[in-house]
């Protein structure tokens, strides 16, 4: 998963599904920060087949959602000169800011039409990544559970490479009333970063 997901009761049959796309404001912030990180790093130098690089791993998602782009995002440094093209990127503007709405009365169906939007699975090469820019996505239904007003909300794992989406994530859990954190079950030694985490909430 690649953004939050509330899902929130509402009276009706079937699903409805807002997908909101980040707003243009904070989507031109990251970009910027991305492009100077990128500037900083010196991909020449540690290549750009490093995995283990967070700047490789930021420069591949880039390319996945300016797949037009691609060819510009091939060879490091990546310009900083590059940002007002893809700020003004007509592709990516059409959904910047925006938000598509999808009912449905069958799970499969609705997970196929949402998979490019909340996953970074199965993402097909040169189609944009669509769910790097979805801010949250909002599942609306007749769940009993939730009939009270609770609004149950599924955030980004621990780690998330996205600087955006991991402080978005911990603002959902500083006004959160309870947190669930469900976690595979591994020896402190080998992650003991996790344990830190789960100290802090």
């Amino acid at each position: 998963m690649a953004a939050a997901m509330e899902v929130i009761y509402e009276r009706r049959v079937g699903f409805r599904v807002i997908v909101k796309f980040m707003s243009k404001k904070d989507w031109t912030s990251h970009l910027k920060i991305v492009l100077e990180d990128l500037q900083d790093e010196n991909l020449e130098t540690t290549g750009m087949n490093d995995d283990l690089n967070p700047a490789t791993n930021t420069l591949k998602v880039l390319q996945e959602v300016y797949s037009h782009h691609k060819n510009k995002l091939m060879t490091p440094p990546v310009a900083l000169s590059h940002a007002k093209m893809f700020l003004n990127d007509q592709t990516i503007s059409a959904r910047v800011g925006k938000e598509e709405t999808f009912t449905s009365n069958m799970v499969e169906e609705l997970r196929e039409e949402l998979q490019s939007f909340v996953s970074s699975h199965n993402h097909e090469e040169g189609k944009v990544a669509w769910w790097v820019l979805v801010d949250r996505v909002q599942i609306y239904r007749a769940f009993k559970i939730l009939s009270t007003g609770t609004i149950l909300v599924d955030l980004p794992g621990y780690g998330d490479s996205n600087l955006m989406r991991a402080k978005q994530a911990e603002l959902y859990m500083a006004e959160a009333d309870s947190i669930i954190v469900a976690y595979d079950v591994c020896r402190v030694i080998d992650d003991p970063n996790m344990r830190l985490y789960l100290k802090k909430w």
